[in-house]
């Protein structure tokens, strides 16, 4: 559930977004690729990455061993990188986004010197050329996912 809201848009995409959250394409001339969440820090800090022209499967998401760690102010890279779908909600490849069903993926990022795993999930809308990655934890992640509508 989404505390009150307020419409995010990205190109062809509206999303329900908490009051304090914004959607941020990532330059001129770049704005079918961006972030959503609360603005306080970096691009590389907020909850949610997308692409409204995402043409490649749903592995070329899952995050790599180099750099695969996020801590404030930069990445070491992972020991491992999990994937843990079958672990998930009702254990498939697909998770239910606006009206349509996407492939869903969520994986662990194994850290190391103590630094605690990091789980990053998912989402590939491939009829409409859009994906959803979550670059950290978020409480109200799964909503805004939930809430998208291709609008194009």
């Amino acid at each position: 559930m989404i505390p009150p809201a307020s419409t995010g848009l990205a190109p062809g995409v509206r999303f329900t977004l908490p009051a304090e959250f914004s959607v941020f394409a990532y330059a001129e001339g770049l704005e079918t690729q961006g972030v959503i969440g609360y603005p306080a820090g970096g691009s590389g800090d907020l909850s949610l990455r997308y692409d409204v022209a995402f043409t490649g499967e749903i592995a070329a998401l899952k995050p790599e061993i180099k750099g695969g760690c996020y801590r404030h102010g930069g990445s070491v890279d992972a020991l491992r990188v999990d994937d843990v779908t079958a672990t998930t909600g009702d254990s498939t490849r697909y998770r239910q986004v606006g009206e349509q069903k996407a492939d869903y993926r969520k994986w662990v990022v194994t850290c190391p010197n103590g630094m605690a795993p990091q789980p990053h999930q998912a989402w590939v809308l491939a009829d409409a050329d859009v994906a959803i990655f979550e670059q950290h934890p978020g409480e109200h992640n799964d909503a805004i996912v939930a809430s998208m509508q291709i609008v194009r």
